[in-house]
């Protein structure tokens, strides 16, 4: 019963969050590689504004946007094969 009915139900709503997780933990690595001075896009990130260098700075930009669109795409389209009502378009 759990597996038929409210599974489907409920994985929209969690590819949602899921989606919204990612973005969000993009958004806080900067944090986490500025404390603990770990290497990676953040560090590369903010040596760029640092050093007044556009076009790492555009590319890194791009990269992160990249990321983030991909992920809620991902979650919409794990939302929608997991909604019957959905696939089918009726209401």
């Amino acid at each position: 019963m759990v597996w038929r009915h409210v599974l489907p139900m409920t994985v929209p709503a969690n590819a949602q969050m899921f989606g919204w997780l990612i973005s969000s933990l993009f958004g806080g690595t900067a944090v986490i590689e500025v404390i603990f001075d770990y290497p990676g896009l953040s560090r590369v990130l903010l040596s760029a504004v640092h050093n007044h260098d556009m076009a790492v700075l555009e590319g890194v930009g791009l990269l992160l946007a990249a990321i983030i669109i991909v992920s809620f795409i991902v979650a919409d389209l794990a939302g929608l094969l997991a909604n019957p009502k959905a696939r089918t378009g009726t209401s």
